[in-house]
């Protein structure tokens, strides 16, 4: 028997040394048609795996149990992110909902996370205690993970090997050490459902918190690590008790959810200008004493959509785009010029006008009311 035991290990690392040097050939591969080989890879290592090995059974009654966790934890932190977007800002994600985005981003990610997962438990539950076969899969998945990355970055220079690192690494070392967490004490599912998630987002929200490249890494490096902490703490209840949780699924959870889900999308709409009233922070002061540093106006959008250029006049505060930046000052004047119309400004500190060429298209809208102070987070957080 542990020959037989010794033996399964062998084949389990050649295994996965086999699958290992598979992902650093597909590395180099860089066409769009690339996206579907790994996918494909560990399907077919998933197939050849169950002709060799076999599969273990999970506790479906402990899966169901933490996937829902899982589930129910990632939405509250997407929540939460999302709210936390008022402060650090939002940015427009580029929209994947389309024949393009579904072939290209979508349908391979899916399929790359499901059957990535069903060979790691696969791979786990076959390696049972031993510790150099956990570690070694943990590695085998983790360059999995960074393989794409460093073959399209040059890491040229200190900055470029520090991002990877931040960005790319070690998000990678704490999803995977979740991950192994989860297969080895529950199944699959979980993990799945924490991938999905955490990996779709971005391609079916228009609308995405915009952090720092810094602010980023930190929550992508402790989100895996506190979901499993809790986790955790549920799956030891579960073993230490000789019995099965008795988890009540009512109306309630899902209410409880679904009403936070609400307010967060309409507050994430209306700070991102997808309504007629838009939000900006204010990040100087040269418009005192209307308002100061820190404040939120409210901004009534221009636009064709609503064909309310027609409120513009001189003496009324706009926001207006000048360059990469959003600036907020008083309209002085109104020049036309042909079939053109140029607007010019000035902040009411200011001693001079501003130096801008700014037209129709350029302007956002029309200051209507503010809030003092509660634009200060935003302003801290875009200065880091």
């Amino acid at each position: 028997m542990k020959k037989r035991r010794v033996k399964s290990y062998y084949t389990i690392f050649l295994f996965e040394t086999v699958l290992l040097f598979l992902a650093i050939l597909n590395s180099f591969n860089s066409s769009l048609s690339n996206v579907y080989v790994l996918p494909f890879i560990l399907f077919i290592c998933d197939v050849i795996f169950f002709f060799v090995l076999g599969f273990e059974k999970n506790n479906k009654r402990l899966n169901r149990i933490v996937a829902f966790d899982v589930f129910m934890y990632s939405m509250m932190f997407l929540i939460l992110y999302y709210l936390f977007g008022i402060i650090i800002g939002y940015a427009e994600s580029n929209n994947y909902l389309t024949l393009y985005g579904l072939t290209i981003f979508i349908i391979p990610t899916i399929l790359k996370i499901v059957f990535k997962e069903h060979l790691r438990n696969s791979l786990l539950t076959k390696s049972g205690n031993n510790n150099f076969l956990i570690i070694y899969t943990v590695i085998l998945f983790i360059m999995i993970d960074i393989l794409p990355s460093l073959s399209i970055l040059k890491m040229s220079n200190i900055h470029d090997v520090f991002l990877f690192i931040a960005l790319v690494l070690l998000p990678s070392i704490t999803v995977n050490i979740f991950a192994t967490y989860i297969n080895i004490k529950v199944g699959y599912l979980p993990a799945i459902i924490y991938l999905l998630i955490f990996s779709l987002y971005q391609y079916i929200i228009p609308i995405v918190p915009d952090p720092t490249e810094y602010l980023k890494a930190i929550i992508d490096f402790i989100l895996p690590i506190l979901i499993l902490l809790k986790v955790r703490k549920n799956v030891n209840k579960y073993f230490n008790e000789y019995k099965e949780i008795d988890r009540n699924y009512n109306k309630s959870a899902i209410i409880l959810l679904v009403i936070p889900i609400i307010l967060t999308i309409i507050i994430i709409y209306f700070v991102s200008g997808y309504f007629m009233y838009y939000a900006l922070a204010i990040a100087s002061g040269s418009m005192h004493p209307v308002f100061d540093r820190g404040s939120v106006v409210i901004t009534e959008q221009l636009n064709d959509k609503y064909d309310n250029y027609n409120k513009l006049k001189e003496g009324e505060i706009i926001a207006f785009k000048a360059e990469k930046n959003i600036v907020v000052h008083r309209l002085i004047r109104i020049v036309n010029v042909g079939n053109e119309v140029y607007y010019y400004t000035k902040g009411d500190a200011n001693n001079e006008e501003d130096n801008y060429l700014i037209k129709k298209e350029n302007i956002i809208g029309i200051v209507r009311f503010k809030i003092p102070y509660i634009g200060y987070p935003t302003v801290w957080f875009s200065e880091i």
